[in-house]
């Protein structure tokens, strides 16, 4: 009798800890960008207003390493980032970096998301 509780309970717990473990890397991944956000405001306000062509820019004066998304185990950013000028007649380019794929789906996330910008913020969906 005593094995099936126990049978029983872990398949209500590893569900529980699977979907844990996905939002605490989904919260890590937003992190991540928020801090590559940080380090492309501080390298603008160093040039002008301008920011990086790439990301690998912002090594090691701004972040000491572009970071690895925690699921893919890899750098999701770099691939993604683009700035794209201003449509508002500003003279201010517009940058947009997300973590690339299909990483968070487990926890109901799009692919390609979350994402980053310079007009927004965090997007997470």
């Amino acid at each position: 009798p005593n094995v099936s509780f126990v049978g029983v309970g872990a398949a209500i717990m590893v569900p529980n800890f699977i979907r844990a473990r996905g939002q605490g890397q989904l919260t890590a991944c937003k992190s991540n960008l928020k801090n590559i956000g940080t380090g492309l405001e501080m390298y603008s306000t160093d040039y002008n207003g301008k920011y990086p062509k790439n990301l690998g820019l912002l090594t090691p004066n701004y972040l000491r390493e572009i970071p690895e998304c925690p699921v893919a185990g890899r750098d999701t950013y770099t691939e993604s980032y683009r700035l794209e000028p201003p449509t508002d007649g500003s003279s201010w380019d517009v940058y947009y970096v997300h973590c690339s794929g299909a990483n968070h789906t487990d926890v109901g996330v799009p692919p390609n998301y979350p994402s980053y910008n310079g007009m927004e913020g965090l997007v997470e969906r």
